[in-house]
């Protein structure tokens, strides 16, 4: 079985105010999954052998050339590529997508005071955009960052599909205003995988979220995953946390990322405590109290990635 030839793809190119974006692929929009694309994921599911090679020969075949639409409630829905194997899920696996964050991550900003903007920092298409709109009522705008212009042009249109005003920035996200380069790890070649080094010749675009410059009178609910790069951003939204009314933050704490920066997640957390009172909890460990005064990977085992939601000024 031979590839389909880019010849029969659909191109459409989309701009931005400050560079343009790659081509989108205008593939068809379907409101199943393909039975083969739901067979092999199926497999791949219950570990039967098989399942990777049978996605590796559909995609091969073209049969996996569309768009997966689903439904996470009446009012949102979400575009999965099914063509792109670092992206391509099935209803189940989006359901699923980060599920016990998404949980601990949606009751903490259901409790923030009045109305939400939500920062998406690394949002790849839009999952945790969407899932978070889907499940807090209360988040009223969406700014979302991803320099990876190969999945860019798709989170806008995910976000273009929210019921709240959301505006998507091909941009890494830092401490400083200029440019960088995407960089991957050794022990993970995947798009999801990669980060941005502050480059002056690099061509992707670094921002600061106090730039966002907020007008007053907002809660903040913002994602950070960044492979490893959290600190910058949070020394870049130094303003943007302390005159947010109240925040939630989630972050990722990876032993490979703090073996290659040598940044315990805990130096964060304490930083944070400075900008106010601040409460911890680690989702896939909830009844584990963190204290942002013992390095983090003393207290969690270094055999697992966690995410830390830090919360403060929720309503009682």
């Amino acid at each position: 079985m031979q590839p389909v030839s880019p010849a029969c793809w659909q191109i459409r190119t989309n701009m931005t105010s400050t560079q343009s974006t790659p081509p989108v692929i205008d593939f068809p929009i379907v409101e199943t999954e393909p039975f083969i694309f739901r067979l092999a994921m199926n497999l791949v599911r219950k570990k039967i052998r098989g399942g990777f090679r049978l996605l590796t020969l559909a995609r091969q075949a073209g049969l996996l050339n569309k768009l997966y639409r689903h439904h996470l409630s009446r009012e949102v829905q979400l575009l999965i590529p099914l063509y792109r194997p670092d992206d391509a899920l099935d209803g189940i696996g989006v359901e699923d997508y980060e599920s016990q964050v998404v949980q601990a991550f949606a009751a903490f900003i259901k409790n923030l005071p009045g109305k939400v903007t939500f920062l998406d920092c690394g949002a790849n298409i839009g999952i945790m955009s969407a899932k978070m709109c889907a499940a807090c009522p209360n988040i009223n705008r969406v700014v979302a960052y991803e320099p990876n212009a190969d999945v860019y042009s798709l989170l806008q249109k995910n976000l273009a599909n929210l019921p709240v005003p959301a505006q998507a920035r091909q941009a890494a996200v830092g401490n400083m205003q200029g440019t960088g380069s995407l960089k991957s790890p050794p022990h993970d070649p995947s798009s999801h995988a990669r980060f941005v080094e502050a480059d002056p010749e690099g061509d992707i675009f670094v921002e600061r979220l106090d730039s966002l410059d907020l007008t007053p009178g907002y809660s903040l609910a913002l994602k950070i995953d960044v492979e490893g790069h959290e600190w910058e951003v949070l020394e870049g939204a130094s303003k943007t946390i302390e005159n947010a009314d109240g925040f939630v933050i989630s972050m990722e704490a990876h032993p490979r990322h703090f073996q290659r920066t040598q940044r315990d997640p805990s130096l964060m957390l304490k930083w944070l405590t400075q900008l106010a009172e601040v409460e911890f909890q680690v989702s896939e460990k909830p009844d584990l109290k963190v204290d942002p005064e013992k390095p983090f990977f003393e207290q969690f085992s270094q055999d697992m990635v966690y995410n830390i939601i830090c919360r403060s000024g929720l309503a009682q």
